[in-house]
């Protein structure tokens, strides 16, 4: 089995997901790793609790001055040495990204394959589960989770068919509101819910309280990338609640705004799929039952 490193958590879950943990020799501080597993990518908002604003002031200071919240331990890497290293350069505020990987092992006399991460849809994303399974010798595994995870959107779909599609607003970010972007359209679509607002396989972007107004939606999910869903719900509940015409909007009035886990979202492998099944239950909940291994994993405001 290779020796992979992975630069990214999504990479990590996909390697949990597929059963090869043992394959990992590296990887974030944010990843779910096993705790034997040595964090080779460090960060320099890590170990503090900040909010969604803090954060965005964080992220647009490093970028005026040049610099990256992100930093490889480069001794600690060339101790793992991997065979492959899982990056990706889709979002350069979420992870390290390709460029950074590629320059750390520039001068090994033998560099790890640098195999890139990048899905914009959720079938790309699919796609991503058989690289990583073929990158690391174990092709037979990556088909047995796409069978499964195939499988589960097909009876999500089965569940919510020829019913009316909820009409949803999703929030990837509260400080300031961000749209949905990328494989989050398509997991609302698969869930029987349409977002108008959002931008299918493309990136996220700022939403103007004006335009979500109009949108008037019948639910709302609220999701930040890299917050617990405790500080999710309270960040919402601060920021939502006394916005003009907040208390008209027809999810609020029906008890249909909620806080969830971002992972299932905002974070592309297996747990998108779990995503999916969250959001049938939250918009067709007669047709759809909430499975019980989920019931944590989001918040009524």
């Amino acid at each position: 089995m290779a020796r992979a490193c992975s630069f990214l958590p999504a990479a990590t879950e996909i390697v949990k997901a597929l059963g090869l943990e043992a394959s990992l020799v590296g990887a974030t501080f944010e990843c779910d790793a096993p705790p034997a597993v040595p964090r080779i990518v460090r960060s320099a908002l890590e170990g503090r609790t900040l909010t969604s604003g803090e954060i965005d002031e964080a992220v647009r200071s490093a970028a005026a001055a040049g610099e990256t919240l992100y930093r490889i331990d480069e001794p600690l890497l060339r101790e793992a040495a991997p065979d492959v290293i899982f990056t990706q350069h889709l979002c350069g505020v979420c992870q390290i990204g390709t460029a950074t990987a590629e320059a750390a092992v520039a001068d090994w006399a033998s560099p790890p394959r640098i195999v890139p991460l990048v899905p914009h849809t959720l079938e790309e994303v699919l796609a991503c589960i058989g690289t990583v399974a073929r990158e690391l010798g174990a092709p037979e595994a990556g088909e047995r989770l796409l069978a499964s995870l195939r499988a589960r959107l097909a009876a999500a779909a089965a569940a919510t068919e020829g019913v009316p599609r909820v009409e949803a607003l999703f929030l990837e970010w509260i400080d300031p509101l961000f749209r949905a972007g990328h494989w989050i359209p398509d997991q609302i679509a698969a869930a029987g819910g349409v977002d108008r607002l959002a931008v299918p396989g493309g990136r996220s972007g700022a939403l103007s309280w004006d335009d979500a107004l109009a949108l008037d939606p019948e639910a709302i999910v609220v999701a930040p990338c890299g917050l617990t869903l405790e500080q999710a719900a309270a960040e919402a509940r601060a920021s939502l609640a006394g916005r003009p015409g907040w208390s008209g909007l027809r999810a609020v009035a029906a008890g249909r705004v909620y806080a969830a886990d971002a992972n299932l979202f905002t974070m592309p492998g297996a747990s998108l799929v779990d995503g999916v099944e969250l959001l049938a239950a939250l918009f067709h909940p007669k047709r759809f039952p909430l499975p019980e291994r989920l019931r944590g994993s989001f918040v009524r405001l």
